[in-house]
Protein backbone atom coordinates (compact mmCIF):
# COMPACT_ATOMS: atom_id res chain seq x y z
CA UNK A 1 0.00 0.00 0.00
CA UNK A 2 2.76 2.48 0.98
CA UNK A 3 4.42 1.61 -2.62
CA UNK A 4 1.43 2.24 -4.17
CA UNK A 5 0.90 5.87 -2.21
CA UNK A 6 5.06 7.03 -3.23
CA UNK A 7 3.92 5.86 -6.65
CA UNK A 8 1.12 7.34 -7.31
CA UNK A 9 1.53 10.58 -5.05
CA UNK A 10 4.08 11.74 -7.54
CA UNK A 11 1.37 11.65 -10.79
CA UNK A 12 -1.22 13.52 -8.90
CA UNK A 13 1.23 16.57 -8.18
CA UNK A 14 1.97 16.53 -12.12
CA UNK A 15 -1.59 16.73 -13.19
CA UNK A 16 -2.13 19.70 -10.22
CA UNK A 17 0.64 21.64 -12.14
CA UNK A 18 -0.76 20.96 -15.60
CA UNK A 19 -4.16 21.97 -14.53
CA UNK A 20 -2.54 24.88 -12.37
CA UNK A 21 -0.76 26.11 -15.70
CA UNK A 22 -2.01 28.77 -18.25
CA UNK A 23 -2.01 27.93 -21.45
CA UNK A 24 -3.09 31.12 -23.31
CA UNK A 25 -1.60 34.47 -22.59
CA UNK A 26 -1.73 37.82 -23.68
CA UNK A 27 2.08 38.57 -23.94
CA UNK A 28 2.02 42.26 -25.48
CA UNK A 29 -0.48 44.88 -26.08
CA UNK A 30 -1.40 47.96 -27.54
CA UNK A 31 -3.98 50.53 -28.28
CA UNK A 32 -4.29 53.86 -29.41
CA UNK A 33 -4.41 56.14 -26.45
CA UNK A 34 -5.18 59.15 -28.33
CA UNK A 35 -8.94 57.18 -29.87
CA UNK A 36 -11.50 59.70 -29.97
CA UNK A 37 -14.35 57.74 -31.63
CA UNK A 38 -17.10 55.73 -30.39
CA UNK A 39 -16.62 51.91 -28.67
CA UNK A 40 -17.06 50.09 -31.77
CA UNK A 41 -20.38 48.29 -32.59
CA UNK A 42 -19.46 45.22 -34.70
CA UNK A 43 -16.33 43.52 -35.52
CA UNK A 44 -16.07 41.84 -39.08
CA UNK A 45 -13.60 38.75 -37.80
CA UNK A 46 -11.40 37.57 -39.88
CA UNK A 47 -9.14 34.80 -38.52
CA UNK A 48 -6.27 34.81 -41.37
CA UNK A 49 -5.18 30.96 -41.51
CA UNK A 50 -3.90 28.80 -44.22
CA UNK A 51 -6.36 26.09 -43.14
CA UNK A 52 -9.84 27.02 -44.02
CA UNK A 53 -11.38 24.76 -41.57
CA UNK A 54 -9.53 26.12 -38.90
CA UNK A 55 -9.85 29.85 -40.28
CA UNK A 56 -13.73 29.16 -40.41
CA UNK A 57 -13.74 27.76 -37.03
CA UNK A 58 -12.03 30.69 -35.73
CA UNK A 59 -14.37 32.97 -36.66
CA UNK A 60 -17.59 31.36 -35.64
CA UNK A 61 -16.13 31.08 -32.18
CA UNK A 62 -14.80 34.46 -31.56
CA UNK A 63 -18.32 35.36 -32.96
CA UNK A 64 -19.89 33.68 -30.29
CA UNK A 65 -17.68 35.51 -27.88
CA UNK A 66 -18.48 38.49 -29.04
CA UNK A 67 -22.09 38.11 -28.52
CA UNK A 68 -21.90 36.96 -25.26
CA UNK A 69 -20.07 39.53 -24.24
CA UNK A 70 -23.22 41.67 -25.66
CA UNK A 71 -21.34 42.71 -28.44
CA UNK A 72 -21.36 42.06 -32.51
CA UNK A 73 -19.40 40.62 -35.14
CA UNK A 74 -19.44 38.87 -38.30
CA UNK A 75 -17.34 36.32 -39.80
CA UNK A 76 -15.54 37.21 -42.71
CA UNK A 77 -16.13 33.44 -44.75
CA UNK A 78 -20.02 34.41 -44.54
CA UNK A 79 -18.16 37.37 -47.29
CA UNK A 80 -15.02 35.99 -48.65
CA UNK A 81 -14.65 32.73 -49.69
CA UNK A 82 -10.92 32.93 -50.36
CA UNK A 83 -9.11 35.18 -48.30
CA UNK A 84 -6.57 35.81 -51.36
CA UNK A 85 -9.47 36.77 -53.18
CA UNK A 86 -9.29 40.08 -51.23
CA UNK A 87 -5.76 41.60 -51.80
CA UNK A 88 -6.06 45.16 -51.74
CA UNK A 89 -7.62 47.69 -49.36
CA UNK A 90 -10.30 48.78 -51.73
CA UNK A 91 -11.66 45.30 -51.83
CA UNK A 92 -11.14 44.88 -48.15
CA UNK A 93 -13.74 48.32 -47.65
CA UNK A 94 -16.36 46.87 -50.42
CA UNK A 95 -16.58 43.53 -47.90
CA UNK A 96 -16.50 45.44 -44.22
CA UNK A 97 -19.03 47.98 -45.83
CA UNK A 98 -21.44 45.07 -46.90
CA UNK A 99 -21.13 43.41 -43.70
CA UNK A 100 -22.54 46.58 -41.56
CA UNK A 101 -19.22 46.43 -39.49
CA UNK A 102 -17.39 49.75 -38.03
CA UNK A 103 -14.20 47.29 -36.47
CA UNK A 104 -11.94 44.72 -38.20
CA UNK A 105 -10.45 42.06 -36.01
CA UNK A 106 -7.45 40.37 -37.64
CA UNK A 107 -5.69 37.59 -35.81
CA UNK A 108 -2.79 35.29 -37.92
CA UNK A 109 -0.70 32.43 -36.59
CA UNK A 110 2.91 33.95 -36.36
CA UNK A 111 4.47 30.56 -35.58
CA UNK A 112 4.07 26.93 -34.26
CA UNK A 113 7.27 25.92 -32.15
CA UNK A 114 8.32 22.69 -30.34
CA UNK A 115 10.50 23.54 -27.18
CA UNK A 116 12.28 21.31 -24.37
CA UNK A 117 12.74 21.83 -21.33
CA UNK A 118 14.47 19.41 -18.82
CA UNK A 119 12.96 19.07 -15.41
CA UNK A 120 15.26 17.86 -12.64
CA UNK A 121 14.30 15.36 -10.27
CA UNK A 122 13.12 16.12 -6.55
CA UNK A 123 12.54 14.72 -3.84
CA UNK A 124 9.34 15.81 -0.97
CA UNK A 125 8.30 14.46 2.16
CA UNK A 126 4.85 13.65 1.69
CA UNK A 127 2.18 11.57 4.06
CA UNK A 128 1.96 7.87 3.64
CA UNK A 129 -1.78 7.79 4.61
CA UNK A 130 -2.91 6.32 7.97
CA UNK A 131 -1.39 8.08 10.88
CA UNK A 132 -3.66 7.54 13.72
CA UNK A 133 -5.32 9.72 16.13
CA UNK A 134 -3.98 13.20 16.58
CA UNK A 135 -0.53 14.32 16.44
CA UNK A 136 1.44 11.24 18.28
CA UNK A 137 3.38 9.43 15.51
CA UNK A 138 2.44 11.77 12.58
CA UNK A 139 6.11 12.17 11.92
CA UNK A 140 6.64 8.47 11.37
CA UNK A 141 3.78 9.24 8.62
CA UNK A 142 5.73 10.89 6.48
CA UNK A 143 7.56 9.42 3.57
CA UNK A 144 9.95 10.73 1.14
CA UNK A 145 8.44 10.64 -2.53
CA UNK A 146 10.91 11.59 -5.06
CA UNK A 147 9.92 12.46 -8.99
CA UNK A 148 12.62 11.14 -11.39
CA UNK A 149 14.21 14.01 -13.93
CA UNK A 150 11.92 14.30 -17.66
CA UNK A 151 12.71 16.17 -20.61
CA UNK A 152 9.10 17.77 -21.07
CA UNK A 153 8.43 19.05 -24.80
CA UNK A 154 6.02 21.58 -24.87
CA UNK A 155 3.98 23.30 -28.15
CA UNK A 156 3.89 26.62 -27.88
CA UNK A 157 1.60 28.89 -31.11
CA UNK A 158 2.25 32.30 -31.19
CA UNK A 159 -0.34 34.60 -32.36
CA UNK A 160 -0.60 38.25 -33.20
CA UNK A 161 -4.44 40.00 -33.70
CA UNK A 162 -4.82 43.44 -34.71
CA UNK A 163 -7.96 45.47 -34.70
CA UNK A 164 -8.90 48.69 -36.98
CA UNK A 165 -11.61 51.01 -36.70
CA UNK A 166 -13.65 51.74 -40.11
CA UNK A 167 -14.47 54.87 -39.21
CA UNK A 168 -10.53 56.41 -38.64
CA UNK A 169 -9.58 54.28 -40.93
CA UNK A 170 -6.39 53.01 -38.68
CA UNK A 171 -5.05 50.51 -36.46
CA UNK A 172 -6.72 50.67 -32.50
CA UNK A 173 -5.53 48.02 -31.00
CA UNK A 174 -2.97 45.47 -31.24
CA UNK A 175 -1.51 42.41 -29.28
CA UNK A 176 0.80 39.26 -29.31
CA UNK A 177 -0.79 36.12 -27.54
CA UNK A 178 1.25 32.77 -27.03
CA UNK A 179 -0.94 29.33 -26.37
CA UNK A 180 0.57 26.44 -25.00
CA UNK A 181 0.13 22.99 -26.16
CA UNK A 182 -2.89 23.94 -27.72
CA UNK A 183 -4.88 20.31 -28.26
CA UNK A 184 -8.73 22.20 -28.27
CA UNK A 185 -9.01 24.46 -30.48
CA UNK A 186 -12.41 26.12 -29.72
CA UNK A 187 -11.13 26.33 -26.22
CA UNK A 188 -7.96 28.31 -27.45
CA UNK A 189 -10.18 30.17 -28.84
CA UNK A 190 -12.06 31.52 -26.48
CA UNK A 191 -9.04 32.05 -24.21
CA UNK A 192 -7.78 34.10 -26.71
CA UNK A 193 -11.28 36.02 -27.38
CA UNK A 194 -11.65 36.62 -23.30
CA UNK A 195 -7.99 38.36 -23.27
CA UNK A 196 -8.43 40.25 -26.49
CA UNK A 197 -12.19 41.71 -25.88
CA UNK A 198 -11.43 41.76 -21.88
CA UNK A 199 -8.59 44.71 -22.89
CA UNK A 200 -10.08 46.04 -25.52
CA UNK A 201 -13.04 47.23 -23.04
CA UNK A 202 -10.47 48.69 -20.19
CA UNK A 203 -9.43 50.44 -23.49
CA UNK A 204 -12.87 51.70 -24.37
CA UNK A 205 -12.60 50.15 -27.42
CA UNK A 206 -15.72 48.46 -26.68
CA UNK A 207 -19.03 49.18 -25.08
Amino acid sequence: MKRAIQFILPLLALLLLQACATPTKLITRWHESDYAGPPLQKLLVIGAFQDDLMRRMFEDQFVKELEARGDQGVASYVYIQNLKDVDDEQKLEAVVKKAGADGVLITSLKSLDKEQTRVPPRTEWVPAGYAGYGYYGYYQAMVPVTTPGYVRTDTIARLETRVFSVQDRKLVWAGSLESFNPKAPEKVVRQIAGLVLGDMKKAGLLK
